[in-house]
C-alpha cells in the first residue's frame, strides 16, 4: 500500500517534505529502516522516545512485547483486535492505527547487551522523495528536527576482533575435518572485526554509505546498533508471513 498525504482531519495531523532520503536521514540521528532502490527505495524513520523498554535473558523478547502492550493500553488509538503488536509495515506506516515501535534484540539468551524497544514520538515514511511525518504517540510534543550539516565519513582502520586471520583458517579447516567425519552436519563461521576511528562517527553519513553500497538490503539504526542485511528474518503483512534468508538457500553443486 503507497502511503497516502496526511489528512487533519482524520485525528492523525502530519507534514510532507520534499527532499531526497539522504536529508531525511540527517534530520537529527533518527530510528531507521530503509531498504530499496530507485523507485523502490523507501524507509520507516522516528524521532523523539515517547517510551523505551530494556530486557535480558530467556525472556527478553516476551518482556518487550509485554512492555509495548502496556503502553498501548495507554494510547487512544486502538489497536488491531487481538494484535498487542500492530502490524505496519514501512510502505504502511502512515495509516498505522497504533504507534510503531523499533527494537534491536541481542541474539544470545545470555549475552550482556540488553535488548530494547523505543516508541518514538514522531514517525515518518519517506518514498519517492517525499517524507511524510505524523505523531506516532497521542500527546506526541516532539518537533522534526532540521537537516543538519552533511557529514563526511572517513575510512575506518580494521583491526582482528576475538578471532584472527588465521585462527579463523583454523576453525574452518576444525569444521572441514568435523563435516568429513560426521561429527557435524552444518557449520556457520564468522569472524568479528573491530573498527575504530579518529573521532565519534557521524551516523547519518554511515547510514547513507550504508544504504548506497546495499540498497537492496536493510539498512537499519536503533539505539546505537547500526548496520545492512541482505536477510529478512520474518514481515507480517495482514494474514501473510515471508522471509528472506539467504543461509542453506544456494543450491547443492557438489
Amino acid at each position: 500500500m503507497i502511503p497516502q498525504p496526511f489528512d487533519a482531519s482524520s485525528g492523525s495531523p502530519g507534514r510532507t517534505v520534499v527532499e531526497p532520503l539522504e536529508d531525511s536521514l540527517r534530520r537529527g540521528v533518527p530510528l531507521v529502516w530503509a531498504s530499496g532502490s530507485g523507485s523502490s527505495r523507501r524507509a520507516l524513520l522516528g524521532w523523539g522516545q515517547a517510551h523505551r523498554v530494556t530486557a535480558q535473558g530467556p525472556d527478553r523478547f516476551r518482556d518487550l512485547d509485554a512492555g509495548f502492550a502496556a503502553f498501548l493500553a495507554t494510547q487512544s488509538r486502538p489497536s488491531a483486535p487481538g494484535d498487542a503488536v500492530p502490524p505496519a509495515p514501512a510502505e504502511d506506516a502512515a495509516e498505522a492505527t497504533a504507534p510503531v515501535a523499533f527494537v534491536t534484540a541481542s541474539f544470545a539468551d545470555d549475552s550482556s547487551a540488553a535488548s530494547v524497544l523505543i516508541v518514538p514520538e514522531l514517525l515518518g515514511t519517506w518514498r519517492d522523495g517525499v517524507l511524510l511525518v505524523r505523531p506516532n504517540t497521542t500527546g506526541a510534543t516532539a518537533d522534526l528536527p532540521p537537516v543538519g550539516d552533511q557529514g563526511v565519513f572517513e575510512e575506518l582502520d580494521l583491526r582482528p576482533g576475538t578471532l584472527t586471520r588465521e585462527g579463523f583458517r583454523r576453525a574452518v579447516a576444525a569444521a572441514v575435518e568435523r563435516l568429513r567425519v560426521g561429527d557435524l552436519e552444518k557449520v556457520v563461521l564468522a569472524r568479528d572485526l573491530e573498527a575504530t576511528a579518529s573521532r565519534p562517527l557521524d551516523v547519518p553519513a554511515l547510514l547513507t554509505r550504508l544504504q548506497r553500497a546495499n540498497p537492496e538490503s536493510y539498512t537499519f539504526h536503533v539505539d546505537g546498533m547500526v548496520g545492512s542485511s541482505p536477510e529478512l528474518l520474518v514481515a507480517v503483512e495482514g494474514d501473510r508471513v515471508r522471509s528472506q534468508a539467504l543461509a542453506g538457500s544456494a543450491p547443492v553443486t557438489g
